[in-house]
């Protein structure tokens, strides 16, 4: 189902009708949520429902394992199998194709004729829903013996078909006391919906695709060497591109989610105006920074186990970071950078404590490191958007002037609209950095509100040519 289409709308309202009509029932109100997640998830792939309908049995299974067990080895051995049962089935998927490239090429085994292996891909959600059933198994070992928890609200929680697809990363206690909720239609929340609903469609559809993607596309197929004005205004187009592509997935599952009178957890909160690297992980994709923090690099030691351990403990989570991305190389690399770039950092910080030197105090200095921060990252995207690791490193080598790079071609029109992007979202970012853009939104007056959904809608109903695939699908 195409979530930029009124098919999808459609489904939404009727989805919205069926779970408010269940009136004070919380349990006719999962069973909606669980049958319109399925459908959902069917009209994508009725294989791949197959294997997540398989996995939330799998889980449920352990978790009730994990609750009726009251012996600590028993414990440990479910939740370790739960853990290894996830992992494995997401590095089996991930790496598969990878694994037959390497065994074509070394051992001339040919999957020529074999469709069960030529057709292997990974389902679309898995890296998110597996998180998910994975962070519910740790948290029940946590929770200690006897919290039952029924197949139904399991069911619910790995279905429920807005953060489905790539997120919000939520986690089971969360999802479960709003699913209990008796959730009475809220014109509040109705109305804050479909103001998401837009500002998704519209941070999608006109930035990410008719705005920034030609661009960048345009200098990735350049087959002479790009000038290096070419390259810096690719670097930041993408920046812009895989931003507004992922918050606007977001703002739409946080929308629809909002129809039902459920809140789903932000995994944006204006990235680009971080104040380093580890402040940029505290506002990008922060349910998936949570998940990792949480889950692994707590558990690793966190800073806890003394000073190197902490700062290998920063690589080696963004390493996994970069893993759970994908099975190239150049995924590996960019969470090596931005390991690599919260050690330094974290080494910096230290060097400045033990000094005593108050560099937070410093305004110039914290606008040039936010600036600094801001260019890392743009360019760590480079692994992301380029399709090889040499590709990457042949973009990276071309951010300085040399003389065997071409003239400068894009059109005056494609510097401006990525200088329209970068300001503006410059300007935003910096404005509400330490506030709620959601919550400013909706304190402004009913004729303001009025007009900004207006605006929305005549700019998306404008929306010409063809639209992107939403960038994290991939993942």
């Amino acid at each position: 189902m195409n979530l930029f289409s009124f098919t999808f709308v459609l489904y939404l309202a009727v989805v919205a009708v069926l779970y408010y009509s269940a009136a004070k029932s919380s349990r006719k109100k999962k069973i909606i949520l669980v049958v319109s997640g399925t459908l959902f998830y069917s009209m994508f792939s009725v294989a791949n429902l197959a294997i997540l309908l398989t996995i939330t049995i799998i889980f449920y299974l352990l978790a009730a394992g994990l609750s009726a067990t009251d012996k600590s080895s028993g414990r440990k051995t479910i939740m370790a199998a739960g853990i290894a049962f996830g992992a494995g089935t997401m590095l089996f998927f991930k790496y598969i194709s990878w694994a037959l490239d390497f065994a074509g090429y070394y051992f001339n085994f040919d999957t020529t004729g074999q469709p069960v292996l030529e057709n292997i891909r990974m389902p679309i959600g898995m890296s998110f829903y597996m998180f998910s059933a994975m962070s519910s198994i740790i948290d029940a070992y946590r929770a200690g013996p006897g919290k039952k928890i029924s197949l139904l609200d399991y069911s619910a929680y790995l279905t429920f078909f807005p953060y489905l697809l790539s997120g919000p990363i939520m986690r089971f206690g969360d999802m479960k006391i709003q699913f209990d909720d008796e959730n009475k239609p809220d014109n509040n929340k109705i109305a804050g919906g479909i103001f998401l609903i837009l500002l998704g469609l519209f941070e999608k559809m006109i930035i990410s695709d008719q705005l920034l993607s030609h661009v960048t596309d345009k200098v990735y197929a350049l087959k002479e060497t790009p000038s290096f004005i070419s390259v810096w205004v690719a670097v930041f187009s993408y920046a812009g591109q895989i931003y507004y592509d992922f918050n606007g997935y977001t703002m739409i599952a946080m929308g629809g989610a909002s129809l039902l009178g459920i809140r789903l957890n932000p995994n944006f909160n204006c990235p680009y105006a971080s104040s380093g690297i580890g402040d940029f992980w505290r506002r990008w994709h922060m349910t998936l920074s949570f998940w990792f923090r949480d889950y692994f690099y707590i558990p690793m030691g966190g800073s806890k186990k003394g000073k190197i351990r902490h700062y290998l403990n920063l690589i080696l989570t963004m390493l996994i970071c970069g893993i759970w991305h994908g099975s190239s190389l150049k995924y590996l690399c960019w969470g090596f950078v931005h390991g690599l770039f919260l050690a330094v950092e974290r080494i910096g910080k230290d060097i400045l404590k033990v000094k005593k030197i108050p560099l937070a105090d410093n305004a110039v200095l914290r606008l040039a490191y936010s600036v600094f921060t801001c260019a890392v990252v743009s360019i760590a995207w480079i692994f992301f958007r380029a399709g090889s690791l040499k590709k990457s490193f042949y973009m990276i080598s071309n951010l300085v002037p040399s003389s065997n790079q071409a003239a400068f071609t894009l059109e005056p029109s494609d510097l401006a609209k990525v200088a329209l992007v970068v300001c503006g979202t410059a300007i935003v970012q910096i404005i509400f950095r330490n506030r709620n853009f959601l919550e400013t939104i909706s304190g402004v007056s009913a004729p303001v509100k009025a007009l900004l959904v207006m605006l929305l809608i005549l700019s998306i109903s404008t929306m010409s040519g063809n639209l992107n695939a939403f960038i994290y699908f991939q993942f």
